[in-house]
């Protein structure tokens, strides 16, 4: 069974991306793989990869912000919805 995660992109957009094929890779994964196999979803180039940097993934309302961080101890199983979201450059630093 391919194991599956559901991603809602910043212009609404739903896509289905594959992560592994069993709960053994599922354990290795981290947020930075699936950060990449968005990237790749999204056929993005690596002159691009700067934006794989810059996304932000949210799952159950709790912001995935640690690249070295696994999918399963964030609790990601089959069928999990994400959220991306982008950061922006702007406003003024003091």
């Amino acid at each position: 069974m391919v194991i599956q995660v559901i991603v809602y992109g910043y212009n609404k957009e739903r896509m289905t991306v594959d992560l592994c094929s069993s709960e053994k890779e599922m354990e290795k994964l981290t947020v930075l793989h699936l950060k990449q196999k968005i990237a790749l979803k999204m056929n993005l180039t690596s002159s691009e990869s700067d934006i794989v940097v810059d996304m932000q993934l949210i799952f159950a309302g709790k912001r995935l912000d640690r690249n070295d961080v696994t999918l399963s101890s964030c609790k990601l199983i089959h069928q999990s919805v994400i959220q991306m979201v982008m950061t922006m450059d702007g406003g003024q630093k003091t």
